[in-house]
């Protein structure tokens, strides 16, 4: 379900997109629950994520459980069904190298002091088995002062695309996306 209303939100932390009308919100029901993202806030993908280019908007939310306060929501705007967890570093203190990070903002023209990145989370349930991983070949780089990303295939092949991570305690019955993400 998506609306639109004037109004700010706190829960979104998504940088600023100069289309966006000035305290414009919409509220997405997310696997989540409802969520409203200030749209002055969208990250804009312009080749979307793997697998889903078609959708270029997204809004960075919190996730509404405390104990997943490491991870967050990378929510399409346009599609509500369409979201990703993600997660600013590994949980684990796994990471791409700094080098090959630097090698990639400078093939997109990104200035050292606008760099964020950001690593999709997939979660995998098997009966009482959770399983959880990063994917460290693929990041999300965003340019901050542009509201612009881009999830960047990295030439070095030593990082995994399924890099297992020790998961969090997840509540009972909350959706983690594995159900509906192909992250």
């Amino acid at each position: 379900m998506l609306t639109t209303a004037a109004a700010t939100s706190s829960q979104t932390t998504a940088p600023a997109s100069a289309s966006a009308a000035a305290g414009e919100t919409v509220t997405i029901e997310t696997r989540f629950g409802a969520i409203d993202f200030d749209r002055a806030t969208t990250l804009t993908l312009p080749h979307g994520m793997m697998g889903f280019a078609e959708f270029q908007e997204y809004g960075l939310a919190n996730l509404p459980d405390p104990r997943l306060a490491a991870f967050k929501l990378l929510q399409c705007l346009s599609e509500p069904s369409l979201s990703f967890i993600v997660v600013h570093q590994s949980p684990d203190g796994a990471r791409v190298s700094p080098g090959d990070l630097e090698a990639a903002f400078d093939a997109l023209g990104v200035a050292k002091a606008d760099r964020a990145t950001l690593y999709a989370v997939a979660v995998r349930r098997t009966g009482d088995q959770v399983e959880m991983s990063i994917n460290l070949r693929a990041p999300i780089l965003i340019d901050t002062r542009r509201q612009l990303g881009r999830q960047y295939v990295l030439p070095n092949n030593a990082y995994a695309v399924r890099h297992r991570v020790a998961q969090p305690d997840f509540p009972t019955g909350q959706a983690t996306g594995a159900e509906q993400n192909k992250a």
